[in-house]
Parts: structure tokens; C-alpha cells; sequence
């Protein structure tokens, strides 16, 4: 009997102790944060909603949700894996949706599969809260944007707060909606 009332009387102070130590528990509101931000950062990794670009061009809108597609159509002009809406944009435009690899296998595979770059135009896919990075190229200007919200608020009324501009190395210029040291240089990285 001695063996568990010992036991007993020392489970309080290993659990005060186990909560005090780093990387443990740290109260209900810190989890519940933590799983939010786990939580978005699985969805920006399955659906790539983390960045988005729209370049509107020669009749067409051209949707983008990857870097490194982007990266191959400055450099090319070609979109390799994508979906085409004829006559699908506001005004009739032709919509181009890219897609990865992983959502043209997923397309092949589920009949009614749309990418990511697609679910976020349509909008039945949000952009992740934390390091979001968003660009549109309309009317020859380039627009950037550091959250969601606000691409969504241009994207419905055509307006933009502006928070600086500039111009690209070839002299196009950029409306920067945005003061985030990280969009920035996203921008910069892909239009030097």
C-alpha cells in the first residue's frame, strides 16, 4: 500500500513539473494557435495557396498558384501542365489555370479535380493567413499584395491602398499594397 500512496503523492509535482519545462504544454490558447498555424501550414502545402499570381495578357487571364511556374513563364512564355476556360473570364477572356504535377495526376485520377491556382481564382480556396504573396499584372502594372484580403478587396473593386510603388528592371510599373519585407523581395526575386 506504502508503493502507491507515494505514487499518488508525487503525481502533482511531476505534472507542475512537466508543464514548466520548454516544449511542453503551454495552456489552451497557445495550443489552440499552434494548431491553427500546423493546421494552415498543411493546407498551403497540399493546395499551394501560399502564393498567387494573375497576369492578365493579349485576352487571356492567366492563373498561377507556384514560384516555380511563374519562374518558367517569364522565362518562356508557357504554361506546361494547365486547364483552359475558352471564353471563361469576366469579359470573355480566355482563363489559363496552371497546375502542378501532383493536380494534373489528382485530375486524372477525380473526375471534377481543380488545382489549386484555379480553387483560388474561383474562390473556393482561400490564401494562407502567414506569408502570403500575391501579384497581378493588369493594364501593364504590376500589383503586389501581402495578404489575402487584401488581393480579394482589388480583385472585386479594382482599387488598391497603396503603400509605395516603383518599376521592374525592364521599367513596368509596381503598386506595392503592401509594407512586408517579404513580399518585397518575392517580387524582386522574379522581376529583379
Amino acid at each position: 500500500m506504502t508503493k502507491y500512496i507515494s505514487w499518488i503523492a508525487l503525481a502533482p509535482a511531476l505534472f507542475v513539473a512537466a508543464c514548466g519545462t520548454s516544449g511542453s504544454w503551454q495552456g489552451a490558447a497557445k495550443e489552440k494557435a499552434y494548431d491553427k498555424d500546423l493546421a494552415a501550414a498543411r493546407q498551403a502545402a497540399v493546395s499551394n495557396s501560399d502564393d498567387y499570381y494573375e497576369y492578365h495578357v493579349e485576352g487571356e487571364i492567366l492563373v498561377l498558384a507556384d514560384k516555380k511556374d511563374v519562374k518558367v513563364y517569364l522565362t518562356a512564355a508557357e504554361i506546361p501542365l494547365r486547364v483552359t476556360k475558352i471564353g471563361g473570364g469576366p469579359n470573355g477572356e480566355r482563363l489559363v489555370f496552371a497546375l502542378m504535377k501532383n493536380e494534373a495526376k489528382a485530375m486524372e485520377k477525380k473526375v471534377g479535380y481543380k488545382g489549386g491556382a484555379q480553387q483560388m481564382y474561383e474562390g473556393s480556396l482561400e490564401g494562407h493567413d502567414k506569408g502570403f504573396y500575391g501579384e497581378v499584372m493588369k493594364g501593364g502594372k504590376y500589383y503586389v499584395f501581402g495578404t489575402w484580403a487584401d488581393l480579394m478587396a482589388f480583385r472585386k473593386n479594382g482599387t488598391v491602398s497603396t503603400v509605395s510603388t516603383g518599376t521592374t528592371s525592364d521599367g513596368k510599373p509596381v503598386v506595392f499594397a503592401t509594407s512586408d519585407g517579404e513580399a518585397l523581395a518575392r517580387f524582386k526575386e522574379l522581376h529583379g
